[in-house]
């Protein structure tokens, strides 16, 4: 039922199908699931592997990505640091992100010979476009992005959702799930973000996968709890 609603949201179907915002999502899925992974220490190596390639595609489509590595530094930081696994997992993310990352920029090679500067001028005009589109869109109402655009769901949508976070954050406290910690995490930084941005219609969309996994981690609970 939640990936029927993933597949027709209004979120979606405002996206033309033609936008580099397709690709976003899928690799943010992507990004996503292998943390949770990580986050359960899956002993093997090529899951660090993929996911770095996966962060390193995601943020070389669109570099403002970048906020949403927020979900393996999550899981890295459990790991390593409260579950004590060997680093060499750390090692093998950071590795399969930069190298690929290196690669993709490559792509810019053509015109970086020729004209010596261009990858740092071109990101210089990209934070300028950033600063000119913030004075033309307010950065109100702040929680644009977490209510206001998820309207078209409606009202029972909004509610359910409400009661899922009430019930994922009774969880942790009774459970101490990571995976359950992960997504609410992930829920409060990208949430985070769209409150600084401005506000515009096909802002944080990312938020619907998450909501949507909150809202299956709830069930998931409640069916635990049962018993």
């Amino acid at each position: 039922l939640l990936a029927v609603v993933f597949l027709l949201s209004p979120h979606l179907l405002y996206i033309d199908l033609m936008r580099v915002d397709r690709v976003i999502m899928f690799l943010f899925v992507v990004v996503v699931y292998l943390s949770i992974l990580v986050a359960k220490q899956r002993k093997a190596i090529s899951v660090d592997i993929l996911l770095g390639i996966s962060a390193a595609a995601l943020v070389m489509t669109k570099v403002t990505s970048i906020v949403f590595l927020s979900a393996p530094i999550f899981a890295y930081v459990y790991t390593w640091r409260i579950k004590k696994q060997s680093p060499k997992h750390v090692s093998a993310f950071a590795i399969s992100f930069v190298l690929p990352s290196i690669f993709l920029l490559m792509r810019f090679l053509p015109h970086e010979i020729p004209k010596p500067g261009f990858i740092v001028r071109t990101a210089i005009e990209k934070i300028a476009d950033v600063e000119r589109w913030s004075s033309i869109f307010s950065k109100t109402p702040y929680l644009y992005y977490n209510v206001d655009q998820f309207l078209p769901y409606g009202i029972i949508f909004l509610t359910a959702f409400a009661g899922s976070v009430v019930i994922v954050g009774a969880a942790i406290v009774r459970v101490r799930d990571f995976e359950t910690l992960l997504i609410l995490l992930l829920f409060l930084s990208v949430s985070a973000f769209g409150v600084v941005s401005f506000k515009y219609p096909r802002g944080t969309y990312v938020l619907v996968p998450i909501y949507l996994y909150v809202m299956a981690c709830a069930v998931s609970c409640v069916e635990v709890w049962q018993s």
